[in-house]
């Protein structure tokens, strides 16, 4: 099993990342889901979710879970602890880490948690599809990328709920503890007593990680249509396949056209759509950087739905003719640099760059990953507006406004 260490000796507690990789696919992503949901609620050892709740307490509330996630065509099941510095309490590395061990090692799966945990999931998306943003963005990435790989949610499937089993369970959770893993820790700890921690969980796979690789597919024209809501708004998105991904040389370039373009207020969406036109109440980009597609998003005014989309085509074609002030890049690039250097102490933040650091190659230091956008020029960005192909649009909300 591969670690990545980060040693932060001014954090008084230590981020734990231990991370299974399985393939990515129905209906595994919805067996996992309620798997991992199980496993945060009860163990052998505490076998109901109050006195595993009353054990956590007696940690110093140390906080542990396990959640989902997806890099790229991989299922991550994602177990995550928190604890002080035992040193700061009088007591042994030991006593936290037997906590990971208990949850990960001794799970507790019966019937009552199985029905607990789909009745869960059941009310999770009865909450979110109460979100009509959710509900339009669902069904726009369902019909944009339905023939991807990566397009398996990890949240699970509705119409899957009822069809797992207790064994299905049982099979996922073997398949997941055999399965490649990697552990990221950042904090005061030592490498001796991460050392400590792996021996404690008694997790040694034999299987190695096998970093995945990136699949492209060409994004279909977007025929799709609208969705008629009872709200006053139109949630409207346009689709643009730009062709690149990350690690990609224009990627970079990219990355800085997306927050010139409709990263924050002083964007250039921002203040012609809203400020200058009033067409709408919000309007930003979204990076779909794995499927190589940029989103432009925008919560607008029935009425001027097709000014604004002339607006938006404007827009574009002025960025490809170098239509565009210098300063407004300088100060996009500024903009950017700061804020990636906001997040930049956060454990998270330091946990995600050491990963994408051993995945992609990325500069661990801070100062290192933001210093080559101050190279982007002008003509880069024209040459990435250039790339961005319209594949289509769709709308959701009031749409039979005139």
């Amino acid at each position: 099993m591969d670690v990545l260490y980060v040693q932060a000796t001014h954090f008084q507690t230590t981020q734990i990342n231990l991370r299974f990789f399985t393939p990515l696919k129905k209906p595994d992503n919805t067996t996992f889901r309620l798997m991992l949901g199980m496993m945060n609620q009860k163990n052998q050892i505490y076998p109901s979710k109050k006195s595993w709740k009353a054990h956590l307490q007696t940690l110093y509330n140390m906080r542990i879970g396990a959640s989902a996630t997806r890099l790229k065509d991989l299922h991550v099941s994602d177990f995550k602890m928190t604890l002080i510095d035992p040193s700061l309490v009088d007591e042994t590395p030991l006593f936290f880490f037997e906590a990971m061990d208990v949850m990960l090692n001794h799970p507790f799966f019966d019937e009552e948690g199985l029905n607990y945990e789909k009745q869960s999931l059941k009310d999770d998306f009865l909450t979110k599809k109460t979100s009509k943003s959710y509900r339009a963005a669902q069904h726009l990435t369902n019909h944009l990328f339905k023939d991807h790989p990566y397009l398996v949610r990890t949240l699970g499937d509705e119409e899957a709920i009822d069809l797992i089993t207790l064994e299905m369970i049982k099979k996922a959770y073997q398949s997941m503890i055999q399965a490649p893993a990697l552990l990221v820790v950042v904090g005061p700890l030592d490498k001796e007593t991460v050392k400590t921690f792996i021996d404690t969980i008694k997790l040694h796979p034999n299987k190695p990680f096998k970093k995945p690789e990136l699949i492209k597919k060409e994004v279909p024209k977007l025929t799709i249509e609208p969705v008629k809501n009872d709200m006053k708004q139109l949630l409207s998105y346009h689709v643009f396949e730009t062709g690149i991904y990350p690690g990609d040389d224009a990627h970079l370039a990219l990355d800085i056209f997306s927050h010139m373009l409709g990263g924050d207020s002083e964007s250039i969406l921002f203040k012609t759509i809203r400020e200058t036109h009033s067409m709408a109440y919000s309007v930003n980009t979204i990076g779909l950087d794995d499927y190589g597609v940029l989103l432009i998003q925008g919560a607008i005014d029935p009425y001027k739905k097709a000014i604004y989309h002339e607006e938006i085509m404007a827009i574009l074609k002025r960025i490809q003719a170098g239509d565009f002030e210098i300063d407004h890049l300088k100060l996009s690039i500024q903009s950017r640099m700061e804020e990636i250097k906001r997040n930049t102490d956060l454990k998270s933040a330091l946990s995600s760059r050491a990963l994408n650091h051993y995945l992609e190659g990325w500069p661990f230091n801070v100062n290192d990953l933001i210093k080559p956008f101050e190279t982007v020029t002008k003509e880069a960005i024209v040459e990435v507006a250039k790339k961005c192909v319209f594949k289509g649009s769709f709308e959701f909300g009031a749409t039979d406004v005139k």
